[in-house]
C-alpha cells in the first residue's frame, strides 16, 4: 500500500507544499525503510508495526522525530484523500516535537499579494485570477489547473472541484472578489490564449492554450510572493492554510471548513484550530479586567 502512493505522495510535496528535493528524499528513504521493514520481519501494516519499526532506528532523536512525523504526514495524506479509513500513527507522539502552525499570511498580507500584480496584461490577468482562486476557495494546486469550464456553475455561484481518489467532487462558492476577476479572465485573457485551440475545456491556460501546468502554476504563486516582498517563500499551499486560518478567525464552523477543504476526516481540519502562546498572551490582556 505504502509503495503503491508514495510516488503521487511525493508529488504532492513537490507541487503543492514546495518542499525541497532534500526534503523529499528524507521522505522517500523513511518511508521504503519502513516498507522494507515490514517485508523482511512480515509484519502488517498497523500501530503497532510502525511503533516497533522507530524503536528499533539507531538515528538521532531529532532524526526519528523526523521520521514520525514523515510517517504522520503520509497516513494523514492517504486518510485525506480517502485511501485508507484509518491512520495508523494516531496517537504517536514524539517526545521532543514541538507544534508548529502551519505558515499562512495575514490580511494585509494576502491584499498586498494580489494587487502585487497589475491586470494591465493578459499573463498579469490570468496570475491574477489564480492568486483570488486560490485565496478565495482554498483548493489545492492540483484542483485549480483541473477545473473545466463545465465545472464552472455562475449562475449559482459554485465552482465544482475534483478530488481525491476516484474523482470525488465537492462544490467551493465564489466570491465577489474572485466573481470579478473570473470573470475579467473569461472575458479578456483566456479567449486570446486559446485562438487556435476552441475546443480547450480547461479554465486556466498558459499563453499557447494548453491546460496550465502544476509547475507553471505553483512558479506563478513564487514569483507574486517575491514581487509583494512577502517575508517567507511562498508556496499554493500557504494561500490554502491562510484560507482556512482567516475563515474560522472569522467564526466559520469547522465542518463547514472540512468540507470546503475537502478534508475527509474532521481532525485533518483541526490543525487550524490551535492558537499559538502570542495569540493567547494577546487575547488575554485584551480581554480579561485585571490582565493591564
Amino acid at each position: 500500500m505504502i509503495s503503491k502512493n508514495l510516488d503521487i505522495f511525493l508529488s504532492h510535496l513537490a507541487i503543492e507544499r514546495g518542499l525541497s528535493k532534500n526534503t523529499i528524499f528524507a521522505y522517500r528513504s523513511d518511508l521504503t525503510s519502513l516498507v522494507s521493514f515490514l517485508a523482511d520481519n512480515s509484519l502488517p501494516l498497523d500501530k503497532d508495526a510502525i511503533k516497533k519499526f522507530l524503536s528499533q532506528q539507531t538515528n538521532s532523536s531529532s532524526t526519528k522525530d523526523r521520521q514520525l512525523s514523515c510517517l504522520k504526514t503520509f497516513f494523514r495524506y492517504l486518510q485525506d484523500e480517502g485511501i485508507i479509513t484509518e491512520d495508523p500513527t494516531s496517537g504517536l507522539h514524539s517526545k521532543n516535537k514541538v507544534f508548529r502552525l502551519p505558515k499562512s499570511l495575514t490580511n494585509e498580507q494576502v491584499n498586498k499579494l494580489i494587487v502585487s500584480i497589475p491586470t494591465d496584461t493578459l499573463i498579469n490577468i490570468r496570475d491574477r485570477f489564480l492568486l483570488e482562486l486560490l485565496y478565495g476557495t482554498g483548493i489545492r494546486i492540483s484542483e485549480a489547473i483541473a477545473i473545466d469550464l463545465d465545472d464552472l456553475e455562475l449562475a449559482e455561484g459554485w465552482i465544482k472541484i475534483k478530488y481525491g481518489k476516484g474523482a470525488k467532487q465537492r462544490v467551493v462558492p465564489i466570491g465577489s472578489l474572485l466573481e470579478k476577476s473570473l470573470k475579467e479572465y473569461l472575458v479578456k485573457a483566456r479567449p486570446e490564449f486559446i485562438k487556435n485551440k476552441n475546443r480547450q475545456l480547461a479554465l486556466l491556460v498558459s499563453a499557447r492554450g494548453s491546460r496550465l501546468s502544476r509547475q507553471a502554476a505553483w512558479l506563478i504563486v513564487k514569483q507574486a510572493g517575491i514581487r509583494a516582498n512577502l517575508p517567507m517563500d511562498l508556496s499554493p499551499h500557504a494561500l490554502r492554510h491562510s484560507f482556512a486560518t482567516h475563515l474560522l478567525a472569522g467564526g466559520a464552523d469547522i465542518r463547514v471548513v472540512q468540507e470546503l477543504l475537502g478534508h475527509s476526516v474532521v481532525t485533518t481540519t483541526q490543525i487550524y484550530t490551535k492558537v499559538n502562546i502570542d495569540q493567547i498572551r494577546d487575547t488575554f490582556l485584551l480581554s480579561h479586567p485585571r490582565a493591564r
